[in-house]
């Protein structure tokens, strides 16, 4: 389709622009349907500016990029306090701060718990939260709590490669290795584009 639009809501255009696109692709990916496109999870422009940027910075990477994501979204969850995505967000953020910034390691773990609980408690539905939580707990190796947490994001989309590795990669920590195997390999045949779930698959089979 062509966008012949007037720019007075550059974000009504974008979600209309996501919606088609997503309903045009979601038949041939292997995760979210369309909704998860399109939704923004709140009615606050600015808010929503915010959170978008804040997608970039953190798929860059790097301890700047990564703090400036955080200042970023905490803007946006001060606009709209209940917006879940933001949190959830954060809690992302949070849980891969460590690896750039070991100086903020104890703080960064035990802020993302906080952002992602937050989150769920507002959106009970939100992969998102679930899955970043339960990141976050294994790396305070809090194992059962982060298998509860993989699980529930399972739940909420079982067509999600990311959760079922987190989740195949909790149960070989836990010792539990056939059912860890059967997770993996659910997530490779989900997406078997992901270099990192079938390097995670070769290693445990090797």
């Amino acid at each position: 389709d062509l966008y012949n639009r007037t720019m007075q809501d550059v974000f009504t255009v974008q979600q209309d622009i996501s919606t088609s696109i997503a309903s045009a692709i979601a038949p041939k990916l292997p995760g979210a349907p369309p909704s998860t496109f399109a939704d923004r999870g709140t009615t606050d422009d600015t808010a929503y500016e915010a959170f978008t940027r804040a997608n970039g910075l953190i798929a860059r990477r790097g301890a700047r990029s990564l703090h400036h994501a955080l200042d970023t979204l905490s803007m946006a969850i001060t606009r709209d306090t209940a917006f879940a995505r933001a949190y959830a967000k954060m809690a992302v953020a949070y849980s891969l701060l460590p690896l750039y910034d070991p100086a903020v390691s104890d703080s960064a773990l035990t802020h993302g718990v906080a952002m992602a609980t937050r989150a769920v408690a507002l959106d009970s539905t939100l992969m998102d939260a679930f899955g970043a939580r339960a990141s976050l707990e294994n790396s305070l190796f809090r194992w059962r709590d982060a298998e509860r947490d993989y699980r529930h994001a399972v739940g909420v989309n079982p067509r999600d490669g990311v959760s079922r590795q987190g989740l195949g990669e909790n149960l070989l920590i836990q010792g539990r290795v056939r059912e860890g195997i059967d997770q993996l390999r659910n997530a490779t045949a989900l997406d078997p584009t992901s270099a990192s779930a079938l390097a995670a698959l070769a290693r445990v089979l090797l």
